[in-house]
């Protein structure tokens, strides 16, 4: 019996190896084939407990590259959209003065200086987000009390505010709050909220900036009650080159950078970045960054 029962264990084991081996060489080769550039496999999940997981692993892999991939390609749709525009409209400019149908006067070649200006402006865009991706390698980490730089940053917008009929209000704690950051980094991140807070805001609203502070972490918000984020827009908003095409969005103007560098800059310092908004009521943009910067990543 004690024979028997040793060559069925055997027998079991020879089995499940051979089950083992076959499943892990089926999805040795479906992994060849996502390395081959193929996205569309129906991995199947089965076999041994380990092997089920790996196969649950590689087709979250799948989905995450086909994900990436989807949004590169988009990506580059919008920016070759976004430089043809002033490119096509120059030249379209250039060619009917060149041809005898305009006249080179002052307000065509203002028209066309305009053109080439937002052609700049994109290009400076991108350059920006690329430093601001790769910050976590250049960020010169110093503590910092965040409730005077923003008070400064503050200061420096209550001027462009008041000649648009905006109200400021800066609220922060009674002690200073000292954060472990990029000093000049985070006054481009504040500058860039309060901007849009003031370029999206109607004459007479007002705009909260406040600081928090924790043992662990630094908030900061800014609260307008200006024309407000869609729903269905709200999700995108932190996309490279997002703006919805409804003239009645806040995001109808401009490249769409703007905050994809603030999201990378304050991802850089380990923090995180947060948005609400209602249609025509405002928006609230908060982010929370962590008081002991931990340095890079290992990835």
């Amino acid at each position: 019996v004690f024979i028997l029962v040793l060559f069925v264990s055997f027998l079991f084991s020879l089995w499940i190896s051979r089950l083992l081996s076959k499943n892990l060489k089926n999805l040795e080769e479906q992994t060849n084939q996502i390395r081959m550039g193929k996205r569309d496999l129906n991995i199947p999940v089965k076999g041994p407990e380990e092997v089920r997981k790996l196969a649950i692993t590689l087709s979250e892999m799948v989905k995450e590259l086909k994900k990436q991939e989807d949004w590169r390609q988009h990506l580059m749709e919008d920016l070759t959209h976004e430089l043809r525009t002033p490119l096509t409209s120059m030249l379209s400019q250039l060619e009917a003065i060149i041809d005898g149908i305009y006249e080179a006067d002052e307000a065509k070649m203002q028209d066309i200086y305009e053109e080439l200006e937002r052609l700049s402006r994109l290009i400076n865009d991108m350059e920006r987000l690329s430093e601001a991706e790769s910050a976590r390698f250049s960020l010169e980490i110093k503590t910092t009390d965040m409730v005077r730089l923003a008070r400064k940053v503050y200061n420096n917008f209550l001027p462009l505010a008041r000649n648009k009929g905006i109200r400021m209000i800066f609220e922060s704690t009674n002690v200073p709050c000292f954060c472990e950051v990029d000093r000049d980094k985070m006054i481009q991140v504040i500058s860039n909220i309060l901007s849009n807070a003031i370029k999206y805001s109607r004459q007479g609203g007002k705009i909260w900036l406040t600081v928090d502070y924790t043992l662990e972490y630094t908030t900061i918000s800014c609260i307008d009650n200006g024309i407000g984020i869609s729903e269905e827009d709200l999700p995108y908003i932190f996309n490279r080159l997002y703006r919805a095409d409804k003239s009645r969005s806040r995001f109808n103007s401009g490249v769409g950078l703007g905050l994809s560098i603030v999201q990378a800059l304050v991802e850089a310092h380990g923090g995180e970045i947060q948005a609400e908004s209602e249609l025509g009521r405002g928006t609230r943009i908060t982010l929370r960054l962590p008081n002991e910067y931990e340095g890079a990543s290992d990835e």
